[in-house]
């Protein structure tokens, strides 16, 4: 164990005396500025694929701060952890949520729709499918000098299925797989080039969060 602490901290030593500035896109340039290989000025806005899915639909679970992931079972575990599907009290469960978007601003057109259900084959195997849909509304499309362009609907959607086992009294274990659609601005141009859908797929491997016990005292409360 010492051993193991002393190369931990030798480790750490070696980064401070001798790191280095890391960089991806971006570079300095002669007067200290970070700007992209062809000179314009370099964003720092963090930017990634897909993040609808990772919005918790759940009311249950969201008015408790995302806590989904150490609840009791149900059928929102296949957003959560697709492993407690097994564990889960009953035998069949459905789960179906509807949440507006920006209603304060106005907009009556975006939302996202989540259904999720599963269904104990036996008390050692279930299985659960869930399908999330995102509308962003009408939008008008505009070219970089505020001329129109043309109007779209963009939306995404995730269809997702899920295998999960009981291996032991107190131990499972799931495997599940995804398709993920992302059609934001089909059809138009940027410098000559057409924007197409996206399409991908995606697959999950989940285990167990918290033991029956716990899970026990959850359903409990």
């Amino acid at each position: 164990m010492k051993g193991l602490r002393y190369t931990i901290a030798l480790f750490a030593l070696s980064g401070l005396f001798f790191s280095s500035d890391l960089n991806a896109q971006c570079f300095k340039d002669t007067k200290g500025n970070w700007v992209n290989p062809d000179g314009s000025d370099c964003t720092n806005t963090i930017l990634t694929a897909v993040p609808f899915l990772r919005i918790v639909s759940d009311a249950r679970s969201g008015a408790m701060g995302d806590v989904g992931i150490g609840l009791s079972p149900d059928a929102n575990a296949m957003h959560f952890n697709q492993s407690k599907l097994v564990m889960a009290e009953n035998p069949l469960g459905i789960s179906a949520t509807y949440t507006p978007w920006l209603r304060s601003l106005g907009l009556n057109d975006v939302y996202l729709a989540y259904l999720t259900g599963y269904y104990k084959i036996d008390e050692n195997q279930a299985i659960g499918a869930g399908l999330r849909y995102f509308s962003l509304g009408d939008i008008n499309f505009t070219d970089e000098n505020g001329n129109p362009i043309g109007t779209g609907n963009p939306n995404e959607f995730e269809a997702t299925v899920a295998y999960s086992r009981r291996l032991s009294e107190k131990f499972t274990a799931a495997v599940g797989a995804k398709f993920i659609y992302s059609n934001l601005a089909s059809g138009q141009q940027v410098d000559g080039q057409v924007i197409e859908a996206g399409k991908a797929g995606a697959a999950d491997f989940s285990l167990p969060t918290i033991p029956t016990s716990r899970l026990t005292a959850a359903r409990a409360t």
